[in-house]
């Protein structure tokens, strides 16, 4: 449930950086958070259909960080627009 709450506020955080960005470097950093979110997902999915594999458990992980980073750079070219 959390993971869902979490994509859908990606999302729309995301979408509304689009709508409304001023900049074409705003812009970049919503794909990037979209990116990321796309490639976090994937891996989640295919962590549940190779029954949960290490290596894909620490890609998961990785993924997370990326995530993070996109949403904090997100964040920051938000708040200098």
């Amino acid at each position: 449930m959390v993971a869902i709450v979490a994509t859908l506020a990606v999302l729309i955080a995301a979408w509304l950086a689009l709508r409304r960005a001023p900049t074409a470097l705003l812009r970049r950093g919503a794909w990037w958070a979209v990116g990321a979110l796309g490639l976090q997902l994937l891996i989640a999915v295919a962590m549940i259909l190779k029954a949960f594999p290490i290596s894909l458990a620490a890609g998961h992980n990785a993924g997370a960080a990326l995530l993070l980073m996109a949403m904090l750079l997100l964040n920051r070219r938000l708040r200098e627009a």
